[in-house]
């Protein structure tokens, strides 16, 4: 396990993980295989007739989380984080938007531009809100060994952070100075790894070069942390208490429940759902699953509406085929996943299509409509609709006459929860 740590980017903090010493937006929690999806639901702990179970939802300090919490994938991105509370009440929304060496993070009204360079390392972030910049330097390894950070008018930075790494790029000390001087917490921190890369000792020390506390770590055969054990010095003489760690896991290898244990007494339950992409592939052929065909009826006692097309006619505009074949039509050339792609949270987006079908059978004046947030379903719809074969024209007394149809189509983003 690569070691993890957050930079505080001002006094809004986000989770900005950095994996091989790179600033870079990863997956909050290394998994095998690519994602879609993930919900992270923290439970309180206990035992009750010699099983642990959970004991309402909970919040592990130590973690830095919230009590549940969404992450939005995209084409291996992150694109949106969900934190919930305790009572399920969504309390914090953060989106990532990518673009030409440019990165996004929206918070709230809180706005961070980040510039990347040509391999993705951020460079420069700057937080428009409070007119504070940071800079970022790499080594030729693509490692992070310096971030300053500066105030809006200010020459010198208010927060440094140096990074060092060993030749197998393990980062292995970090030191961070608050104003010119060593942080007020924990001014430097060391850190050692196994033969897999797994950190199996962290040392954290207080300003005055004092020791703060030193913790050792250890890992199953997949590298799954198993315990953690927490010394108030050098050597094993003044434990302070251990951490301890079981899983459950699913077909691809990662793990979907984590225990936690503190000097063996259970304290919280950690579950994961994980939506894959090779999920995704399979349902797309399902995405769109309600397609109804309505018809135009804004007054049933008049043959033509205000505008003059039909509305009520002997012989209603058909698709060759039937409806058979136009849902046949609508299913093969939908792309079913635009909500999805387009960062949709999971539930139902119903697109409403009003369209004329001419005397010759064309297709013509379409319009979608959406109650909601689209995702880009409005002009999936509408792209399709305008692609179709020419209909059957609607008959009225013995003549091809205009015909207004309405086209319902529901795209349904299951999220897997």
């Amino acid at each position: 396990m690569k070691m993890k740590y957050l930079i505080a980017l001002t006094a809004l903090t986000f989770k900005i993980y950095c994996l091989f010493g790179q600033l870079n937006i990863v997956q909050p929690i290394h998994l095998k295989d690519t994602i879609v999806s993930l919900r992270v639901t923290t439970y309180n702990a206990k035992l009750q007739d010699g099983q642990v179970v959970q004991d309402g939802i909970g919040f592990d300090k130590e973690e830095d989380g919230s009590s549940i919490t969404d992450y939005i994938f995209n084409k291996g991105k992150l694109r949106t984080e969900r934190e919930y509370s305790k009572d399920s009440i969504l309390q914090i929304v953060t989106d990532y938007e990518y673009g030409n060496n440019e990165m996004i993070i929206m918070r709230g009204h809180d706005v961070l531009k980040s510039v990347l360079d040509a391999k993705g390392h951020v460079m420069k972030r700057i937080d428009e809100n409070y007119g504070q910049i940071s800079y970022y330097k790499y080594d030729p390894n693509g490692n992070l060994i310096e971030e300053k950070s500066f105030g809006k008018n200010q020459k010198s930075p208010f927060e440094a952070v140096y990074n060092k790494y060993d030749l197998h790029n393990n980062l292995i000390e970090q030191k961070i100075f608050d104003e010119g001087k060593p942080a007020f917490r924990y001014a430097m921190q060391k850190f050692k790894y196994d033969p897999h890369h797994n950190m199996v000792e962290a040392i954290a020390y207080f300003p005055n070069n004092k020791l703060a506390y030193r913790d050792t770590y250890q890992y199953d055969m997949h590298g799954n942390k198993i315990k953690r054990t927490r010394y108030f010095s050098l050597d094993n003489t003044q434990l302070y208490g251990q951490e301890t760690y079981k899983y459950e896991f699913d077909s691809i290898g990662n793990w979907v429940k984590q225990t936690k244990y503190w000097n063996a007494q259970p304290r919280f339950i950690i579950e994961r759902q994980i939506k894959y992409t090779s999920d995704l592939e399979k349902e797309r052929n399902v995405i769109v699953k309600k397609l109804s065909l309505e018809q135009s009826s804004e007054n049933e006692n008049e043959n033509k509406s205000d505008n003059g097309r039909f509305v009520s006619v002997q012989q209603e505009a058909t698709f060759p085929g039937g409806i058979k074949a136009w849902t046949t039509y609508l299913n093969d050339n939908l792309h079913k996943n635009v909500a999805t792609d387009n960062n949709a949270p999971p539930g139902q987006y119903v697109v409403i299509v009003s369209f004329l079908i001419n005397k010759d059978g064309s297709i013509s004046d379409v319009k979608a409509n959406a109650p909601y947030s689209d995702y880009g379903t409005k002009a999936e719809a509408e792209r399709v609709i305008k692609a179709s074969p020419k209909w059957n024209p609607a008959i009225h007394d013995g003549k091809a006459v205009a015909w207004q149809q309405k086209q319902r189509i529901t795209f349904t983003v299951d999220g897997g929860y």
